[in-house]
């Protein structure tokens, strides 16, 4: 076995090159999170907080003061929601098998114009998701695959209604990301 020696040590060459991979990738994967193209900051919960600079602001938000009340139905289910970001949310979703859930999201708009948005649910290939319109939302469009657009009425507190279908039972996690189209 070939060794390296450093000041009256002798080390294998394999450690050097396991610990030369390891600082390049820590390295490499601190490097996405800061630089000129993304503002980070920490917030009260220590959950990193991004923006990306090439999305365009949007005025249609998850409404963080009506999300404490989230309001799920289904038979001994439950969710908990946790915003990351104005435009991602988090929800932890406790179902039984094959039990339909339907959890409605309030969402803002803070425009007095109408505005087309995004959504796009991230979610485990054993949940079928589904999103209707709820209040102050309309015409919703499949737009592909676990994505969907819709219209938000200008300057009001609206919701959708996210339809949830676990193929086995116990703890998911669901992420909702919302994008302005128009």
């Amino acid at each position: 076995m070939r060794t390296v020696r450093i000041r009256n040590y002798n080390f294998p060459v394999w450690i050097i090159i396991v610990a030369i991979i390891a600082a390049v990738s820590v390295t490499v994967s601190g490097a996405g999170l800061t630089g000129p193209s993304v503002d980070a900051a920490l917030v009260e919960d220590d959950a990193l907080r991004t923006r990306l600079n090439i999305w365009p602001r949007t005025p249609v938000h998850f409404d963080k003061d009506d999300l404490t009340s989230l309001a799920v139905s289904g038979n001994g289910a439950k969710a908990g929601a946790h915003i990351i970001t104005s435009q991602h949310l988090r929800i932890d979703l406790l179902t039984q098998v094959a039990d339909p859930v339907s959890i409605t999201i309030p969402i803002r708009n803070e425009s007095e114009d109408s505005r087309t948005i995004m959504i796009k649910v991230i979610a485990d290939p054993k949940v079928l998701v589904d999103v209707e319109e709820g209040f102050g939302t309309r015409e919703t469009r499949l737009a592909g695959s676990n994505q969907w657009v819709m219209s938000v009425d200008g300057n009001t507190d609206a919701d959708f209604n996210l339809k949830v279908i676990a193929l086995r039972g116990g703890t998911f996690f669901l992420l909702i990301e919302m994008f302005s189209v128009t």
